[in-house]
């Protein structure tokens, strides 16, 4: 009776674990997926911000260093995605930073806007309604 019951154990643990082994790894790689979407939205915020922080100063970032800002802090921090391509555009009241990153199928595109803030001139407004 008992050899029955560990055969009948065996086959069952034969047609369970295949299953619990491809639930666990389509957990990890959906945590590796959402880990480098918030590495590539995090940085690509980071990036319109400083762009738009910049903006204001005299000798202000170009597209170029923002993209290689981008690169950089992006570099080795990206787990299950590779070679990420960022574009940086300006408009009149906005920096605009669009990555994405790709793995065969999976693609993971980002777009985030900052807006190009002055307060100089708000205050400056302000003064002259008063006078």
């Amino acid at each position: 009776m008992r050899k029955k019951a560990a055969a009948v154990t065996t086959v069952e643990m034969a047609y369970i674990m295949p299953v619990v082994l491809l639930v666990f790894l389509a957990v990890v790689y959906t945590a590796f997926y959402f880990h480098d979407k918030n590495v590539l939205s995090g940085m690509a915020y980071e990036t319109a911000l400083i762009g738009a922080q910049t903006q204001r100063l005299p000798e202000e970032m170009k597209e170029e260093e923002m993209t290689g800002f981008f690169r950089e802090h992006t570099a080795g921090k990206l787990i299950l995605l590779s070679n990420p391509q960022v574009t940086v555009s300006r408009d009149t009241s906005y920096v605009i930073v669009k990555a994405t990153a790709s793995r065969r199928r999976m693609k993971i595109n980002v777009e985030m806007k900052a807006l190009i803030m002055e307060p100089e001139k708000f205050i400056r407004m302000i003064r002259k309604v008063k006078k």
